[in-house]
């Protein structure tokens, strides 16, 4: 099942595996929204200068793969959704609603840290399957899709520099069975 990622999970993950939307094995996809807002937002610009050199690896899936009526729903609905715990609005972008109406229409997984639209994907949707930018790497892992070394280790060492999304305590715990290293991010 495909992993629909958003700008955290690309950030993350796009050096340590350049080939992330190119291989299907490694089970990720994006969407053009997406896509655009890694290369055209100023602050992505100055908090990864480094993401250019990764353009032609993040390609997108077809924007006919987000159903539109799906997409109607949740913009009439997400203006209207209060989160259930705190009965405040769900602040979703247009990348976000995005992210959910191509995760509802394909039955996609949701990778993503972002508290916000997990809440609204799950209250609004029963959306479960989610997955974190560790819980990700985990799977690649796993599937010995790559190989852990110093050099990927200090790119997430590079994460906690970057106040980076603090990962599932379960992830952490995985990710030291799989590599015999400690997490070192938040």
């Amino acid at each position: 099942m495909a992993i629909i990622c958003d700008t955290c999970i690309i950030f993350m993950l796009i050096r340590i595996a350049p080939q992330m939307f190119r291989n299907s094995n490694f089970e990720c996809v994006t969407i053009r929204c997406i896509r655009e807002e890694v290369f055209r937002t100023q602050k992505f610009k100055d908090k990864y200068p480094w993401r250019i050199n990764y353009k032609s690896n993040i390609i997108h899936i077809s924007n006919s793969k987000i159903d539109k009526e799906v997409m109607k729903v949740i913009e009439r609905i997400s203006d209207e959704s209060l989160d259930k715990k705190t009965g405040r609005p769900c602040d979703l972008s247009y990348e976000d609603k995005n992210i959910v109406a191509c995760a509802v229409s394909n039955n996609y997984t949701i990778g993503t840290g972002d508290d916000n639209l997990i809440k609204f994907a799950k209250n609004e949707f029963n959306i479960q399957s989610f997955k974190s930018t560790l819980d990700i790497l985990n799977l690649w892992l796993q599937k010995g899709l790559i190989t852990w070394s110093e050099k990927l280790n200090n790119i997430l060492e590079e994460w906690k520099l970057q106040e980076e999304k603090k990962q599932p305590r379960q992830a952490k715990f995985e990710f030291k069975r799989l590599t015999g290293k400690e997490y070192p991010g938040p």
